[in-house]
């Protein structure tokens, strides 16, 4: 299960989320999830913007700063 980035700018990440893979950091430290994913990737700091359920695909935005998400 592959995360796409359709698109990035310095403030935001355009993600396409997969089915089955939860956005938010899950309590499990262990457990996947796509901001975990996305910082393995290299960013930080990530924040989402909005949600979409771990079942549900789709496209996410996704701030790089606390600045960006606010």
């Amino acid at each position: 299960m592959a995360v796409h980035v359709v698109g990035r700018t310095p403030g935001a990440l355009v993600v396409v989320k997969p089915a089955g893979l939860p956005g938010e950091l899950p309590r499990d430290s262990a457990a996947d999830s796509l901001i975990r994913r996305l910082a393995a990737a290299g960013d930080t700091d990530l924040r989402l913007v909005h949600r979409l359920d771990t079942p549900a695909c789709g496209v996410m935005l996704v701030a790089r700063s606390a600045a960006a998400a606010a």
